[in-house]
């Protein structure tokens, strides 16, 4: 039995794919703690004083009255991580609960809608001239876009991976600190 010559190139591809997307999905997690809500703010606050430096070892971020916005703590710079925004509320009974979304900066979603428009408006617009006259500059024009469809693809595929587990980090993270489950 042999395999397909391409078949580690569909798994690549795939994958490629699968991080691409994920810039536009979140994933929303509610957790509970038996701390107050002040309690739990009061925690992270302590935590995470003196950003954009202070933090610990494993997360950064801000903390407000009823919110907080926390990242894992990385030694590079990387716009595609995920951030993971808090929402803390009190319980019925007694506790907090946090309402967690873990999802890419808005920013960054909708600078990336922009490079994707502008590309398929530049596209809609060379198509147009080379419909009308067929010349080497249309041709040439209507090949400029890919190198750069595909460093975006790239860029945001090669940067959603090195981010892969930044939700996972901030979450035990939470349920650690303020003993949420």
């Amino acid at each position: 039995m042999t395999d397909h010559p391409t078949a580690g190139h569909d798994g690549r591809t795939a994958r490629i794919r699968a991080l691409f997307l994920s810039l536009w999905r979140e994933r929303r997690v509610t957790l509970q703690s038996p701390r107050s809500p002040d309690q739990c703010v009061a925690a992270l606050k302590h935590d995470l004083a003196g950003w954009p430096f202070g933090g610990t070892e494993s997360v950064r971020g801000r903390v407000g009255r009823k919110k907080a916005v926390l990242a894992r703590r990385i030694p590079y710079g990387n716009s595609f991580r995920d951030l993971v925004t808090v929402r803390i509320s009190p319980l019925a009974g007694q506790g907090a609960r946090l309402d967690c979304v873990t999802a890419a900066s808005p920013f960054v979603r909708v600078f990336m809608v922009i490079w994707f428009g502008f590309l398929g408006l530049w596209w809609v617009a060379v198509l147009a001239i080379a419909i009308t006259q067929l010349s080497l500059t249309a041709v040439f024009m209507a090949l400029f876009p890919i190198p750069m469809l595909a460093f975006g693809v790239g860029l945001t595929a090669s940067c959603r991976g090195l981010s892969a587990k930044d939700g996972e980090v901030v979450l035990a993270y939470l349920r650690k600190r303020l003993e949420a489950s």
